[in-house]
């Protein structure tokens, strides 16, 4: 396995969840082999008259591992869901910043110089209700057949109409900033919104950052944007939601890569992992979960299928241009290419590729097709797993969601269930090998792949505690 410029290897040594099944991610995990849905009524707002009336939210957050407890007065759902998960993480990985604990001395093994602590999150869409008073100043100040704002005027109606705090509590870095001052992390650190690769290139950068020795440890993840009007009528006009949310009392739905499927369900959730050198782990004796031993990403998004505006069946043939599919299967392959060159990996070291499998009628089709062609170039055998058809669309967190459920499937030594929601599944998703049955992980690596989409592609190799390359 490849090392950084330091000569270390990059090991997890904490993780943490939040989905629609809470943030016990034993619980979740077993959650995954039931019959239990994970869709319910949204409860967050009121639904008369929306057509998306079910999401995937989640039970509650973790307010025990929130740094302050102000913070709650302070920081939206979606940032709290985010900073709760963040510091679980840090948590369980047992590294120690805040000099107001007794325990926090450089005596301590656990201890971490603040300087040498990174945070590099993927969190983007942000509460567009709280910004609704700015739309009534937009258009009473915008000046007739010009294309322009009446700034003063904007000014003076946006003073008497919204709320100061409503201005930053809309800020996508609100979780990042929040985490960082709470934990006292003082290192370098970043914000992505790149829509679902945000989390993938979290965990890039803080790799790089580590490997580049600017960093001993770093907290990398995702966090999905909120279950809010916005958001979900937004998703419905799409066409990206599944058909059957329309009834708030039916069985809601989602079969990733299934010739049944019907769109997808949006949910709320976070994932968060710390990363550490190889030498400051081992030096603490902390608890290997694994090792990120590549991940890649290209910015080019020349692939961004939308849905059918008339909502047809997934049945019906689906029309993928195929000069689009070749430029996206470059840019995937290259993401791939990368991740496995730097991870001194082949296809015969990959045990399980996580894909995302949303459920939506093109892109499933697309995606499936993309994944084959990775699996051909690189070698690859192993099958392809999502936790979609049971957790959701939750965007910027997923890959990261999944990804804490291997680490945890691997520190158990059990398999993960069939995908869920698969039982027709389409040609494309039989060629490229969706997990009908338990897939072991066994000691290899996993191959996470996202895009490439509205924000490009991303891919990440991650290690068994006890990999040994073939």
């Amino acid at each position: 396995m490849n090392t950084s410029r330091t000569g270390q290897r990059i090991a997890i040594t904490g993780a943490a969840l939040n989905t629609n099944f809470g943030f016990d991610v034993s619980r979740v995990l077993e959650a995954l082999s039931s019959t239990e849905s994970g869709f319910r009524p949204i409860s967050n707002y009121k639904t008369t008259g929306c057509r998306v009336t079910m999401a995937g939210e989640c039970p509650a957050v973790d307010t025990a591992a929130l740094p302050d407890r102000k913070m709650q007065k302070v920081l939206r759902r979606k940032d709290l869901i985010a900073v709760t998960t963040a510091t679980r993480a840090i948590i369980n990985s047992n590294l120690i910043t805040r000099t107001s604990e007794a325990t926090a001395t450089e005596s301590n093994p656990n201890w971490v110089d603040p300087r040498r602590f990174g945070a590099f999150f993927g969190v983007g869409c942000t509460h567009i209700g709280d910004l609704v008073p700015y739309f009534e100043a937009v258009k009473a100040s915008a000046v007739a057949g010009k294309g322009e704002i009446n700034s003063a005027m904007f000014a003076e109606l946006v003073m008497s109409t919204v709320n100061p705090i409503a201005v930053l509590q809309s800020l996508m870095n609100n979780a990042l900033a929040y985490t960082t001052i709470g934990n006292n992390i003082r290192g370098v650190n970043s914000n992505f919104m790149q829509f679902n690769t945000s989390g993938l290139r979290a965990l890039e950068e803080g790799c790089r950052m580590i490997r580049h020795g600017l960093a001993d440890a770093v907290v990398v993840g995702g966090a999905a944007g909120p279950v809010e009007p916005f958001q979900m009528t937004e998703a419905w006009q799409m066409g990206r939601t599944s058909l059957r949310h329309a009834d708030a009392d039916s069985h809601v739905e989602v079969r990733p890569w299934d010739s049944e499927r019907s769109g997808c369900v949006l949910s709320e959730g976070a994932a968060f992992v710390v990363l550490e050198s190889e030498a400051h782990a081992v030096r603490r004796r902390a608890e290997i979960l694994g090792w990120l031993a590549g991940c890649a990403s290209r910015g080019s998004a020349h692939f961004g299928p939308v849905e059918d505006a008339a909502r047809g069946s997934a049945s019906e043939t689906v029309e993928l241009a195929e000069g689009e599919l070749n430029t996206a299967s470059h840019s995937l392959n290259g993401s791939v290419r990368h991740a496995l060159s730097m991870a001194e990996a082949t296809g015969a070291d990959i045990g399980i590729i996580f894909g995302e499998g949303n459920g939506e009628l093109v892109r499933d089709e697309a995606e499936a097709r993309l994944i084959s062609s990775v699996r051909r170039a690189n070698a690859i055998t192993a099958p392809v797993w999502t936790s979609r058809g049971k957790l959701g669309e939750s965007i910027e967190a997923g890959s990261m969601i999944d990804l804490v459920l291997l680490l945890e499937s691997w520190r158990r030594g059990v398999k993960l269930p069939p995908v869920s929601g698969v039982r027709s599944p389409t040609e494309a998703a039989r060629a490229m090998g969706v997990a009908e049955m338990a897939v072991d992980p066994g000691t290899r690596c996993a191959v996470f792949v996202a895009g490439p989409w509205y924000g490009g592609s991303a891919a990440a190799i991650v290690a068994h505690p006890h990999f040994r390359a073939q």
